[in-house]
Order: C-alpha cells, then sequence, then structure tokens
C-alpha cells in the first residue's frame, strides 16, 4: 500500500510542471490551414499534425517558472526525441524555446 501511494505521488509530482502550462497558445487562436494554434493539456503538446509528450521536467535556475523538459514526440508517421523550455511571459502568455527558436505566444481566450 505504501509503495502504491509512494508511487502515485511522485507521478503526480512528475506531472505537476507540465500541468502548470494547461492552456491554448498562438499567434492564432482560430485554426487556418496549417497555422494552428498549440494546445498543451497535462504533459502533452499538440502542434499541427504533431504532438510530444513532456517529460523529466528541471527547473531553470534564477528564471522564474521556466522549466526544461525532454520531448518524445510523434507525427505524420515519425517519431523523435527533443528538448524544449517552457516560461509563463509577463501577460498571462507563454514563451517557448524549441529548436535554437524562441517564441512569445499570447493565451488564446
Amino acid at each position: 500500500m505504501k509503495k502504491t501511494v509512494s508511487t502515485a505521488l511522485a507521478v503526480l509530482m512528475m506531472a505537476a510542471p507540465a500541468a502548470a502550462f494547461d492552456g491554448v497558445y498562438g499567434e492564432t487562436c482560430v485554426p487556418d490551414g496549417d497555422i494552428v494554434p498549440m494546445i498543451i493539456e497535462g504533459d502533452l503538446i499538440t502542434f499541427y499534425e504533431s504532438r510530444c509528450r513532456m517529460t523529466n521536467p528541471v527547473n531553470v535556475r534564477d528564471m522564474e517558472g521556466a522549466v526544461l523538459f525532454d520531448l518524445q514526440c510523434e507525427g505524420e508517421g515519425e517519431t523523435w526525441v527533443d528538448r524544449a523550455m517552457l516560461q509563463p511571459s509577463w501577460d498571462g502568455g507563454l514563451i517557448f524555446v524549441w529548436r535554437g527558436f524562441a517564441s512569445m505566444l499570447p493565451r488564446c481566450e
């Protein structure tokens, strides 16, 4: 019983950093062809024709709210691993750093 409770708490604590970013973000909040908002639900990020599971969260030192994640991704018949950093922006949006690019995405209402 103790082991089951400990395991459940560990899983919840690992998912909590990703869940802090739950929401819909994008330059456009209405899908238009291949331009769609990014959706974060729990530990899953959904993009246009792909999605990634966020694992191994690491808080970034001296960057309030910033978390670095390993990503396990799939889309268009392919699978790959990657890394991304997410940080809340001052206006309620999201700073998203991935593959050498940084985006400041507004939160969709």
